[in-house]
């Protein structure tokens, strides 16, 4: 924790990063599954990572020594979008080439 102390923003990149790579991971294990509700198309495992992410967020909120950061949140939120779409294009190209 001192190291990440001692980067600039080093904690909403590391928001960004673990939650990012954390719903890559899931949204291939999940083969990119979508979940449909009403008129939206939503990506499963961004679902998944950011209704964990946002619920650890607001737990911060019952004890003393966390701090509740809308920044984190958001900085979680940009992280599984972006990472989400990266995957899955990445997949895309991959895909494509093999066969």
């Amino acid at each position: 924790m001192k190291i990440i102390e001692g980067v600039p923003l080093g904690d909403k990149v590391g928001h960004f990063m673990l939650f990012g790579f954390l719903a890559g991971l899931i949204n291939v294990a999940l083969r990119f599954r979508r979940l449909k509700l009403w008129a939206l198309d939503l990506n499963m495992a961004g679902v998944l990572v950011l209704c964990f992410a946002i619920a650890e967020e607001f737990t911060q909120l019952a004890f003393a020594n966390r701090t509740f950061e809308l920044a984190d949140m958001l900085s979680d939120v940009l992280g599984v979008w972006s990472f989400v779409i990266v995957s899955e294009w990445v997949w895309r190209r991959v895909m494509k080439k093999s066969y």
